[in-house]
């Protein structure tokens, strides 16, 4: 059944906005969007998101 089994990973440029994901063309957070995934907060205990991990785009223009 696993003989065809096969795992593709790799890394997007990324930002977050509020509870959605923005991946990016370029590693630059001014950079076009590709898409924009939104994902729901948890409903109970710390109340967290994808979106809280990723870091936001405020952010990532004021360090560069």
């Amino acid at each position: 059944m696993l003989d065809h089994a096969a795992v593709v990973y790799g890394y997007f440029p990324a930002v977050s906005e509020g509870d959605d994901v923005i991946l990016l063309e370029e590693p630059r957070p001014e950079a076009n969007e590709i898409a924009r995934i939104h994902f729901p907060r948890q409903q109970r205990g710390k109340f967290l998101c994808i979106a809280d991990f990723i870091r936001s785009r405020e952010l990532a223009e004021k360090t560069g």
